[in-house]
């Protein structure tokens, strides 16, 4: 047996036992949840293992369970009508004939209700008066994509809280941002009590290493897969399922190994990064390029653009669920979880997503010029190129530390500095290919200060 088949059906689920014991509680006191994760962050998993939970008999008081797991993205009818039937025919499996007789005038949730009505007996038989159906709906916001109205969201609140059948059914549903819009005050299924997946902590981190390796990893190796991995499920399995299980504790090449497999194998990134708000990959860059990769919430509004600054709080939230931020001890600063994923994105940047304030941009900006300033007073160029670029860039550092200046106004002037200098720069000839510092300095407007370089050249 495999790794992936060890943690995909029980080791995922690993660091998520809060949340489950906290589910179990409100179903038996009528309460319905919506799981709320970033892709590939254990939803699934942990719905499966609430599936699985459930099955045990009395696991909730007083009830008689029956569970019934849906996954959304698999409907092949993607209407009020088909999602009602879909409920229903799940409802009713192992116990009678799933026929679903449609209604003709269109009263799909009347029709629904209608049936329930008649299987109703069916329930009382085989699981008593205090019968229970907990619907377990994977992805449900991706409906909302399909479906032309809230209609069926409406139907489903009204469903849970008012129905004649509204003490045998619980839903339990997870989703990414639109379930997160979903259930936010004034919105269709705001009834829906929320929890939010997000990395597990150090103790789960070595459970899921201890199932998968009984001979585990070396101190240092360990330290380094929980450092690279930022404790994120989804990376730590895709890195395990890569190393090998020959009986010998894990070493530091077989990590490295596995995590560069990983990469290549994997393009979820992409996904990850492309989800993300203007608001939220600021707040990512300015974590990652920060000291320690860690910010206040105060330090945040600071560099983050003024028209940003009141997405802040729901920004941070949806960092943290999928699992890219840490924010498991709450009285420590907004942090970055993992160096993949850190890297991956500072080398791919979406420059026209990152808005910053002038402040920050001129502090970006200052760090630049004296990066250049530094590889050229480290170049081999001659004594007139040599004083023609430090005046050049001493000038642009003067101007940008002072507080008058206002930096649109000299945009042109300062990416002209910045040609120029590069353009001396090149003079240096083969000694820039042996030179990492210089060639960095060449490269300096395109990918170290990628977002300022947008903003000298008139794309932000």
């Amino acid at each position: 047996m495999g790794y992936s088949s060890t943690i995909v059906n029980n080791d995922m689920f690993v660091g998520h036992e809060d949340i489950l014991n906290d589910i179990m509680n409100g179903l038996k006191n009528g309460e319905s949840y919506a799981i709320i994760g970033g892709r590939r962050c254990g939803k699934t998993s942990i719905l499966r293992k609430i599936e699985e939970v459930l099955k045990i008999p009395s696991k909730i008081e007083l009830f008689n369970v029956k569970p019934c797991y849906i996954d959304a993205q698999g409907l092949d009818d993607f209407t009020v009508r088909g999602v009602f039937r879909e409920i229903y025919s799940q409802t009713v499996k192992g116990l009678c004939n799933a026929s679903w007789l449609y209604a003709d005038n269109g009263h799909d949730y009347d029709n629904f209700k209608k049936h329930l009505d008649q299987i109703k007996p069916m329930f009382e038989s085989k699981y008593g008066d205090n019968w229970l159906v907990v619907l377990l709906i994977d992805e449900l916001d991706m409906l909302s994509t399909k479906l032309n109205n809230d209609l069926f969201f409406q139907n489903l609140r009204n469903f849970l809280m008012n129905s004649d059948f509204a003490r045998n059914f619980r839903l339990i549903t997870t989703g990414v941002k639109i379930l997160s819009n979903l259930i936010s005050h004034g919105s269709p299924l705001n009834n829906l009590k929320y929890k939010y997946l997000e990395i597990v902590s150090e103790k789960a981190a070595d459970n899921l290493i201890c199932k998968g390796f009984p001979y585990g990893f070396r101190p240092e190796v360990r330290e380094y897969f929980v450092d690279i991995t930022g404790r994120h499920p989804y990376i730590m399995q895709g890195i395990c399922e890569n190393l090998p299980r020959n009986g010998n504790a894990v070493d530091e090449m077989a990590l490295y190994t596995a995590k560069t497999k990983f990469q290549e194998e994997h393009r979820d990134f992409n996904t990850w990064r492309d989800g993300f708000s203007e608001t939220e990959c600021t707040i990512y860059h300015l974590l990652a390029e920060s000291k320690d990769s860690f910010l206040t919430g105060i330090e945040l509004k600071d560099a983050i653009h003024p028209s940003l600054i009141s997405n802040v709080q729901d920004s941070l939230t949806t960092l943290r669920y999928h699992g890219v931020i840490d924010r498991t001890d709450k009285n420590k600063p907004n942090k970055i979880a993992g160096t993949i994923f850190k890297k991956w994105f500072e080398e791919n940047l979406p420059k026209d997503k990152i808005k910053l304030s002038e402040k920050a941009l001129k502090a970006a900006l200052i760090k630049s010029t004296e990066d250049l300033l530094e590889a050229v007073n480290g170049s081999a160029l001659g004594n007139e190129e040599l004083a023609k670029a430090q005046e050049a860039l001493n000038d642009a550092i003067s101007k940008l530390k002072d507080d008058t200046t206002d930096i649109s106004i000299n945009k042109n002037y300062l990416r002209t500095t910045f040609d120029k200098t590069l353009e001396i720069l090149k003079t240096a000839g083969p000694i820039i290919k042996d030179s990492a510092n210089i060639y960095s300095a060449l490269n300096v407007l395109g990918t170290s200060i990628g977002w300022a370089a947008g903003f000298l050249s008139g794309t932000i």
